[in-house]
């Protein structure tokens, strides 16, 4: 992808090909969302899409913080346009992480 012209989140510009363009990146990273669900790609800024963002850097960008704005040239953006995410690093994200993958695999097995 070409980038953002603008930021998207909360009080930002929210263009429609930037918010589509944060939408379709959120979907292909959707494991990194759980419990929240993927937005639709709808290129409108809304209260799905906001809440995506925010779990998407709470669980892999690691902000113990999120804001809930992708800017054009901050670390979520440089995240989301990251073809794959490597697992976290830190002891700590790990085990949420693994726990919260065994959980999804106990699930789907019944």
């Amino acid at each position: 992808m070409a980038g953002l012209i603008g930021d998207v989140g909360s009080g930002s510009a929210n263009n429609p090909d930037d918010v589509r363009a944060v939408q379709t990146h959120l979907r292909r990273h959707a494991n990194w969302l759980s419990p929240t669900p993927a937005p639709e790609v709808t290129g409108r800024y809304d209260l799905a899409t906001g809440s995506a963002i925010q779990a998407f850097q709470r669980n892999a960008v690691s902000y113990l913080n999120p804001d809930g704005i992708v800017s054009r040239q901050g670390l979520t953006i440089r995240r989301l346009e990251t073809t794959v995410l490597p697992r976290p690093r830190h002891a700590v994200f790990q085990e949420v992480c693994c726990v919260k993958q065994r959980a999804n695999v106990s699930r789907f097995r019944g």
